[in-house]
């Protein structure tokens, strides 16, 4: 992982600007409940085999993290198709505002590359992040080019591998933006990271001026 102090800076900027911070705190929320929901639907079902668990966790986690995302998507406002990109017969999840796109993906293994997937690497050709390995002893050795716009892919994933409740509840969730090759990431950021760069509203001082009721007058004063 190659993270460029600048490139993060950019994403984060976009990402603070196109989005409100209440989608990524329920998409991370939610994502949080939804592992350990599934795990616990496909644990007590009575028809599966015990093999097959773990394989079937799996695929029903992809789908219904595509329906959250376009779910949580339009409680905030945010343009979002869940039929725009078709796949092999399926259809994906994808999240567009501004300069900004956003597709999902699980993966088994915290920080592992998604399967390939062609609509994937179409969407990542227009990221114009690029690895360079130079050292920067000189300067303006390697410019920075961040992209106007780019695509992310909400990546999810488990603690563990094994079929168990501890292994299965969720272990990362960020937004990850590839090189254009998909050869690796180019900016990597937890979805904590992403809600804690929004600004936060100054405190203002709770200052209460107290207002004096006058005095009623007794028959003893002038």
């Amino acid at each position: 992982m190659e993270d460029d102090d600048q490139n993060k800076a950019h994403v984060l900027k976009l990402l603070t600007t196109c989005f409100p911070v209440g989608f990524w705190q329920g998409v991370q929320d939610r994502a949080r409940a939804l592992y350990l929901d599934r795990f616990s639907e496909i644990s007590a079902s009575p028809q599966l085999n015990a093999s097959q668990r773990l394989s079937l966790l799996w695929q029903d986690r992809h789908f219904r993290m595509e329906w959250l995302l376009a779910d949580e998507a339009a409680q905030h406002g945010v343009p979002a198709s869940a039929t725009l990109i078709p796949n092999n017969g399926c259809y994906y999840t994808l999240v567009a505002h501004g300069p900004v796109r956003l597709v999902q993906s699980y993966v088994r293994r915290i920080g592992t590359m998604p399967r390939p997937a062609r609509f994937r690497s179409q969407l990542a050709s227009i990221n114009t992040f690029e690895r360079n390995p130079g050292l920067d002893l000189i300067e303006g050795e390697r410019p920075f080019r961040a992209p106007s716009e780019f695509t992310g892919v909400l990546l999810s994933s488990p603690v563990g591998a094994s079929f168990r409740e501890d292994h299965q509840a969720l272990g990362a969730i960020g937004l990850h933006v590839p090189y254009e090759d998909l050869s690796g990431w180019a900016v990597s950021l937890p979805l904590v990271d992403i809600v804690a760069s929004y600004a936060k509203p100054e405190a203002r001082p709770d200052i209460v001026t107290p207002r004096l009721k006058p005095g009623r007058k007794t028959g003893s004063e002038e």
